[in-house]
This record gives C-alpha cells, structure tokens and sequence, in this order.
C-alpha cells in the first residue's frame, strides 16, 4: 500500500439505492465524489418495491422517471387480495387500478411506483456514473477509517485483487446497511426494537396467476388459522416474485428450514412450477441511530434507520436522507454553507426517521391482526363467517399501508436551525392525507407553470424565490444572497392561485424543495436571512 492516497470531496461507503442517490445529486451539483461498493452491484434479494411519489419527484429531476416507469407493466393491478393460499380461500380484496389507469395526482407531477431494487440500484447509478465528477467502484471494502476535523482517511480493499489502498476526503457518508462499519466505527448505537425474525424467498415462477383462480394482484397476503403467516409481492409483474414469511421473534434455523415446502404452503398445490433464485433470513426491524455522525463522517440509510418493510418507507426515507445531505455537503465544499449546515442534517432526519419507522412498525402489527382463528379453513357455514369476518377486519387495518400519500409528502422539518418559522400553525401530519402548504420546514407545493412545467421543477441548483406578486421588491433578497455567496435564481408567478397556495408573496425553497422562508415582503435584515437558512446563525 505505497501509493499515493486517492482525494476526493466526498467518499461514500455502500452503492445501493441511497447511496447511488446520493452520488447522483453530488454528481448533478457538480461534486467530486467515490462511490464505492464490495459486491459487483448485483442484487441478490430485492428489498425495495415502492419508489414513492416523493422519490419520484427526485427522479423527475435525475432524469431517470420515465425509466423507473418503464420497469413495471403498466396494466398490471395494484390489487391486494386476502387468501389463505393461492389455491385456498379468497378472505377478501382491496382493489386498485393497474398504474395506466391511476389519474394524476393534483399535488404533484408524479406518482409512486412500483420498482424492485434489483432493477432501480442499475438505474441510479447508471444515471450518477454519466457524471464526470462521480467515481463508481465495485469489488471495494471500507476496511477502516479515521477522521480530523479537516477530512478522513479511510483504507480501503479492491476484493478481486487484495489490494489495499487509501482514499482521503473531506467527507465520509455511510450508505452501508442495518450492519454499518461507518456507524460501528463512530460508536453510535441504536436505538428501538426487534418485531420479527423473518425469511424472503425469492422465486421465479413465469404467469403465476394463471395457476390459480385469484387473478392478478401485487400481493397476496397470506391468512392461516393462527394469523398472517406471510405474502407473495410481484416483483416485476410478470415472472419475479418474493414470498416474505412474516416469522416471529424466534429466530429461524435455516439449516431446517424447507423453501420448497414454504413455497407449496402458500401455494396451496404441488404442481405449480417454480425455480428459486435465494433464500434470505432476516430481521424485521424498528430502529434509529442515537445520532446520524459528527463533524467529516456521517449516515444515511439503513445505517441510520431500520425498517418493517410494510409502508415502503425505508429505502424512500434513505433517498430523502440523500438528497437533503447532498446539498448540504455540495454548499459547504463550494464555500457558501456555513457551520452549521451540514450538522443541521441530523436535526431535520431524525425525527423523521421516528415518524417513518414508527408508522412501518404499525403497518407491520395491522398486517399481523388476523390472530388465532382455528375454524378458518372450515368447509362450513360457521367457517366461512369466520373467513368474512376475518377478511374484512385485516383489509380495513391495512388500507393504511397502501394509501400512504400523508406519509411520503407531508414530513416537515419542525424546528430546524436553518428554517425560518413564520409563526403559523403546522398542518396535521396524516399517514394517508396530504394537505399542501408552503408553511416552511416543508415540501414547497407543486403547481402547474404556463409553460406546463410544474413548480418543482425550478428547484435543485441552489436557492430559489418565487415571487408570487409581481409588485414586491425582490432586490434586498437577491443582493443578499450574492454577498452571501449563495446561488439564488428568481422566478416570477403570475398565478393567483399559486399566490393562494403558498399564502405569500415572496417564498425560498432550498435545492431540497423544502420552503426555507416566506413572508409578504423582504425581511428587514435580508443578510442575516441568509446567514441562518445557510447554516451560518440563528434568527
């Protein structure tokens, strides 16, 4: 290991989806940065399925959301049936329609969907290696780090030839799982509970739904006489598939354990063809990081957060950690952000993580409600009551997983150093519903340009204000934050209803899309306006 250390910005330990994110938006700010992976980039076991409506609009700006669309057939139904096997009793279903038929949404120019890791992983990080300034590596190991208060140095593996070698950076940002070196190596532990020890099989089994006469759905939730037993997700909606046992908080043998005979349970027959592609134990999680790191080391992801799947939140929360940290990073390296602002990261996606892991967690007990109901499976009138009743009470529990919008736009970052609170009341934060606001701390609205543009597409460079009534002074503002050195781009909406969305005349939304201010007129003192939403001072 005698040569010369490798210098980059930013080194990123991890190339799955958050980590790919955030090379993307580093590589889109035009920041130096190392990706670096210890697979060949492959995934084994998709874990991710939902890219969620707020993902989406990043990836409306990564230029990548008509390829995530593409992935899944759009005339396939979202439909979530209720059985107790495939070719056993149909309890009850939740119908939804294929993503084709799905109308637009009025809050946004996107919409979720469906999109397994093992295909949106590729997406990303094609997307981020177009970029000259992102350095993609595969077969690499963090093998170690040290931090200073200019920078790290980590020492890291090319696997393939056993050679080491070290990078130096000014940051290092752990993308690297539930099991993280980065976040070991802080001495951050975590903090929150164990729901279930669980195992995914992953299968190929072509038309699947021809082999049984429930239809098409995107899962099927798996009903036995002692509870939800587990599912079967439609992993590309045409061959792919995941059966996930729900488990319990014993941990599973998998020298006993039987793939082929869990596959023929939740089938309900011996003849229909399969080919298993892996098997993966795995532990159901509700977990927060005490912190998200200090000073040149920080986390993202499951390093930072564990999750239930139910929800589709985790990967989605780990793309939020990303883009709301690049910006940060990106501002302070290019010399405007102040001290403050990369550390205002974990203010802000902290208590989101509690929000998302929270609301996973009880996704995952409505899903797990059926209890104990030993007539279930009763060729009798008494069993069939039992069959309704039972049916009808998990499809009413989970509907609030499936119907999520609250969740994936309405977080809002409440008390955060570097947002300017106008003193209004905050919006009721509902898993399900979400109502619009410009109230700062969050998700600026969406609204539709003259030049069918939406509004969201003017954010992501850097500051940007919209002047929502054309006879306001928007000089003191824009002169600040050039002296401030901060990029700041004005646009002028002359829209009343756009005016009556964001209830003010004059309104900044950070490169995240967060409001960062808004008021009726140029605050008086526009340079410590400044100072504060870049991280530099309290207001």
């Amino acid at each position: 290991m005698n040569a010369a250390p490798i210098k980059t910005s930013v080194l990123i330990a991890g190339a799955g989806p958050v980590g790919s994110a955030l090379a993307l938006e580093l590589g889109r700010l035009g920041v130096d940065c190392i990706l670096i992976e210890q697979t060949d980039g492959i995934v084994e076991q998709p874990k991710l399925g939902l890219v969620s409506t707020r993902s989406m609009e990043y990836a409306r700006r990564w230029g990548v959301a008509q390829e995530i669309r593409d992935v899944y057939p759009p005339d396939y139904p979202a439909t979530q049936l209720f059985v107790t096997s495939l070719c056993g009793y149909e309890l009850a279903r939740q119908d939804y329609p294929t993503f084709s038929e799905l109308p637009p949404l009025d809050c946004s120019p996107e919409r979720h969907q469906r999109c397994s890791q093992i295909f949106l992983e590729p997406i990303l990080r094609r997307a981020a290696d177009k970029y000259d300034s992102v350095n993609v590596r595969y077969f690499t190991r963090l093998e170690s780090f040290a931090h200073a208060p200019d920078g790290v140095t980590a020492r890291c593996r090319q696997t393939e030839t056993g050679e080491d070698f070290v990078i130096e950076a000014d940051y290092l940002v752990g993308c690297d799982g539930a099991a993280s070196l980065v976040r070991q190596t802080l001495g951050i532990e975590m903090s929150g509970k164990l729901l279930s020890h669980s195992v995914n099989i992953f299968f190929r089994s072509p038309k699947l739904w021809t082999r049984h006469d429930k239809g098409k759905a995107e899962r099927y939730i798996l009903i036995h006489p002692n509870g939800t037993w587990g599912n079967f997700t439609a992993i590309d909606g045409r061959e792919l598939w995941r059966l996930s046992i729900a488990g319990n908080t014993e941990p599973v043998d998998m020298n006993a354990f039987d793939p082929d005979g869990a596959l023929r349970i939740g089938f309900g027959a011996d003849d229909i063809g399969y080919e298993i592609i892996s098997t993966m134990a795995w532990t159901r999680l509700q977990l927060v990081a005490d912190s998200f790191g200090r000073d040149r080391v920080w986390l993202a992801g499951d390093s930072a957060h564990c999750f239930s799947p139910t929800g589709g939140f985790g990967g989605n929360t780990g793309i939020g950690d990303a883009v709301n940290l690049a910006w940060k990073l990106a501002a302070t390296i290019d010399g405007w952000g102040g001290a403050g602002l990369v550390p205002s990261y974990e203010a802000e996606r902290r208590p989101v993580a509690f929000r998302n892991t929270g609301e996973a967690a009880k996704n995952f007990q409505r899903l797990v409600s059926a209890g104990d109901n030993p007539n279930l499976l009763d060729d009798t009138p008494e069993g069939q009551a039992t069959r309704d009743r039972v049916g009808e009470a998990v499809r009413g529990e989970t509907q609030k997983e499936w119907e999520v919008l609250g969740m994936q736009l309405g977080y809002r970052y409440e008390a955060s150093p570097i947002i300017v609170e106008d003193g209004t009341e905050p919006t009721p934060d509902d898993s399900q519903v979400y109502v619009p606001t410009a109230r700062p701390g969050h998700r600026a609205p969406h609204f539709w340009l003259s030049d069918g543009q939406s509004s969201l597409d003017l954010f992501g460079d850097g500051f940007a204000l919209l002047r929502l009534d054309a006879v306001c002074d928007a000089g003191p503002i824009m002169a600040a934050a050039e002296a401030a050195g901060a990029p700041l781009t004005l646009s002028d909406i002359n829209d009343p209803d756009a005016r009556e969305l964001y209830q003010c005349s004059l309104a900044i939304v950070r490169p995240d899309g967060h409001v960062a201010w808004r008021g009726d007129a140029a605050p008086e003192d526009c340079a410590e306006l400044f100072a504060v939403i870049c991280g530099g001072s309290p207001i």
